[in-house]
């Protein structure tokens, strides 16, 4: 019993009937940043302060109701370091002694702050993102309106000219207007279309449609970049295809709006086991508080950063960023079994 006590990978405890430490193991103190000797022989009050109180009187209708507590969520703050909280998932039983009455309280305690961390890091980036898609659906309704619209009642007042014209030569030119204004409609949504998913991702892969996207991105920018592909370069599964397009074009996008950066490389390379695809610019690189934002819970970083982190940790890969004054490089490798596990399940399915 002592051994399973100080080798357990859980926080155990036990007070006596005036809520005093008696006895912890080493993971008990180590959850709240504290030693042993910071909690034995001490009340939860003299240990917590105000959170312990409010804890001293649900432990003392415990003793005195022999009633357990299970599975009961605590946040606090750390008693020597403000401000940072820890969440623990403890379970309180009351503890017998010789005459039956309950004269001591046990703690069984497990650190659920990574956890939480975690849960309140993924509902800030969905409240995040419906922002960010409320923002996509009014960029492309102005889009719509600005560019298709404004072609569509230049198109209806030319046709109703047309149709009061007497001229053959003024009906040739209305007609030469028409269509000029038809193909400018055509071009417009065609490019609307792509932009929101190109269709060489379906057709041709993500090969095809990251070249596509590289050279236009050069064009309209001005910046140039290098797009290194394998040679051959496999289909992968669809969404890891999406996943790498999005992180490209999520990438560019920073580059061009943040990184100042002259140019920018992109390498992906592949292996028996993963693809790795890197985003390099050599612009004035990321503020210090967003690097230790990547490194941390996440909670405070923007849609982007965040989503592409999220798109690739759900395909069971790893995303990372390093940047200095020289520039950033962004890295997201992808396990190739998500590409197998797809094509078997299509297996399965025919057959």
């Amino acid at each position: 019993m002592n051994a399973f006590f100080a080798s357990s990978t859980v926080g155990f405890g036990i007070l006596d009937s005036q809520l005093r430490y008696t006895r912890v193991n080493d993971v008990l103190p180590r959850m709240a940043a504290l030693q042993p000797e910071d909690l034995l022989g001490k009340s939860v009050p003299e240990v917590f302060g105000i959170r312990g109180s409010r804890t001293e009187t649900v432990l003392r209708n415990l003793l005195r109701t022999g009633t357990p507590l299970l599975d009961r969520e605590v946040s606090t703050e750390l008693p020597r370091k403000p401000g940072q909280v820890r969440h623990w998932l403890v379970n309180y039983f009351p503890i017998p002694g010789e005459t039956g009455a309950f004269t001591q309280v046990g703690i069984i305690t497990v650190d659920v702050t990574a956890r939480r961390n975690a849960e309140e890091a993924l509902r800030k980036l969905s409240g995040r993102l419906l922002g960010i898609q409320d923002q996509e659906r009014r960029r492309i309704a102005r889009e719509l309106h600005d560019s298709l619209g404004q072609y569509l009642a230049g198109l209806k007042i030319a046709l109703e000219l047309l149709g009061g014209s007497p001229s053959p030569e003024k009906n040739t030119e209305l007609l030469a207007e028409c269509r000029d204004i038809l193909e400018k409609s055509i071009t417009e949504t065609r490019t609307l279309s792509h932009l929101l998913h190109p269709p060489l991702l379906d057709e041709a892969g993500f090969a095809s449609a990251a070249s596509w996207f590289v050279n236009g991105f050069s064009q309209r920018s001005g910046i140039p970049v290098s797009l290194d592909l394998p040679p051959d370069m496999p289909r992968l599964s669809e969404s890891v295809e999406i996943a790498l397009f999005r992180i490209l074009q999520e990438s560019l996008t920073n580059v061009h709006r943040h990184s100042q950066a002259p140019s920018a490389e992109i390498k992906v390379e592949s292996d028996a086991e993963q693809i790795t695809m890197e985003i390099t610019d050599h612009g004035r690189g990321m503020p210090a508080r967003v690097l230790q934002q990547l490194q941390g819970d996440g909670t405070k970083l923007g849609v982007g950063l965040a989503g592409m982190r999220e798109r690739v940790h759900e395909l069971g890969g790893s995303f990372e960023v390093t940047s200095n004054q020289g520039g950033t490089t962004i890295r997201a490798s992808i396990p190739l079994a998500v590409r197998e596990e797809s094509q078997t399940a299509g297996a399965t399915a025919l057959g």
